[in-house]
């Protein structure tokens, strides 16, 4: 368990992250039918939705610290 305001911050980013993704993976393909939609295309923006705000979750981070890394052999 992480301790102080970094933790804390950080424990509510991760729970906000996995509750918007699973709802964007999983609301569409719930949510199409109720609306008459085929459950097919609710799969599809589902995959496309949750997938791409996970991909950017995931690069965003490491793109913004990019240029304070130093890479081995660099001095």
């Amino acid at each position: 368990m992480e301790n102080g305001v970094a933790g804390v911050v950080g424990t509510i980013a991760s729970i906000v992250y996995q509750l918007v993704t699973l709802v964007l993976f999983f609301g569409p393909p719930l949510g199409f039918p109720l609306l008459g939609l085929s459950e097919g295309s609710g799969m599809l923006v589902g995959l496309l939705a949750g997938g791409t705000v996970a991909l950017l979750c995931t690069f965003q981070p490491l793109k913004l610290v990019k240029g304070r890394v130093s890479t081995i052999g660099e001095e």
